[in-house]
């Protein structure tokens, strides 16, 4: 029968790592007082070789309690998944736990918002794109438990986010660019949630079109519910209008409804640019199938930000609010 491997160690990882073990326990449990490309390293081998802290003396010696409680709405989504996929690589290598939060009413994000005014039950809290009120933010940032906003932001507390008014900034110059002069927007509806970042890029999107004395007219501008088929369905009022009065041009905030936008005009033998260009925004891995050109957020990178973010305020680095902006980028393809 053969052996059973032995657990690793601290003082495996240090001796692999070439360091001390003093600057191990520091990498597990004051992340912010190593140096980056130190703690970076150690990580890894603590990863490489699957090192488990003894997490009962752990939690007795530091008053943890090792989990990070995160909550996002919708989480299947695939925008969602991939912040999700950051969050956890991050958070697995620094030997903490994920309690997940779906919160997909506003009951439910009302009720978890309460939860945790309770008292502390976890390490630390990420939360995605769920806007905290001013009252509910300055309860956070008067809480025991260390809070970091994804996706979102405000100003009591720290934050990793993208500018979602230079988003849209970027998508209307690009379709201008290209020679558009009809323009028309479609946004997803908020369901309640007090999601502000569609609004935001609507903003930069009209900002730049009146700049260019061109209007956003009120029949250019949707809002729909984040589906596929309702975003089919929006073809078809296009469609019916004299082709001098149609928009040539559609930026949609998200990569989903400007897919199904794009598999709605191939069910119809249209063709994108040539009767409708399409930009879309994330650059989903389906937006490279389609060749959708669209506005890339650093979904994965966001997460592995707002992790490593809390890590640094939950070992005591700098509390007050830190407001991360991660950069956009345009993604020209065919749709354009």
């Amino acid at each position: 029968m053969p052996k059973r491997a032995t657990p690793s160690t601290i003082h495996d990882v240090a001796k692999a790592a070439g360091v001390s073990v003093a600057t191990v326990s520091r990498v597990l449990n004051r992340p912010h007082r190593v140096r980056e490309s130190t703690r970076r390293h150690v990580q890894a081998v603590i990863h490489s070789l699957n090192y488990r802290p003894n997490e009962t003396a752990r939690n007795l010696s530091t008053g943890r309690t090792l989990s990070i409680s995160v909550a996002m709405p919708f989480m299947a989504r695939d925008s969602f998944v991939e912040r999700l996929r950051g969050i956890e690589a991050t958070s697995s290598v620094n030997a903490y736990d994920l309690v997940m939060s779906n919160i997909e009413s506003v009951v439910r994000r009302n009720s978890y918002y309460e939860s945790l005014f309770d008292g502390r039950r976890f390490d630390g809290v990420v939360i995605a794109t769920l806007r905290p009120s001013d009252e509910e933010a300055a309860q956070l940032a008067n809480g025991a438990m260390p809070v970091v906003l994804l996706d979102t932001s405000h100003p009591l507390l720290s934050s990793v986010d993208c500018d979602d008014v230079e988003g849209g900034r970027l998508a209307a110059h690009h379709l201008i660019e290209r020679g558009h002069r009809r323009l028309a927007f479609l946004g997803d509806t908020e369901f309640g949630f007090n999601f502000v970042s569609a609004r935001e890029r609507l903003s930069g999107f009209v900002e730049v079109l009146n700049d260019a004395g061109l209007a956003l007219g009120s029949r250019d501008e949707w809002w729909i519910v984040h589906s596929s088929h309702a975003a089919r369905t929006l073809l078809s009022p296009i469609l019916d209008r004299p082709a001098a009065e149609r928009p040539t041009a559609i930026f949609a905030t998200s990569d989903l409804t400007a897919l199904a936008l794009l598999d709605g005009m191939e069910r119809l033998g249209l063709k994108a640019p040539d009767d409708l260009a399409v930009i879309g925004y994330d650059d989903l891995h389906g937006a490279r199938w389609k060749a959708l050109t669209t506005i890339r957020q650093p979904l994965f990178q966001s997460g592995v930000s707002a992790i490593e973010l809390l890590l640094s305020q939950m070992g005591g680095g700098n509390t007050s609010p830190q407001q991360t902006l991660l950069p956009l980028e345009l993604i020209i393809r065919e749709s354009t």
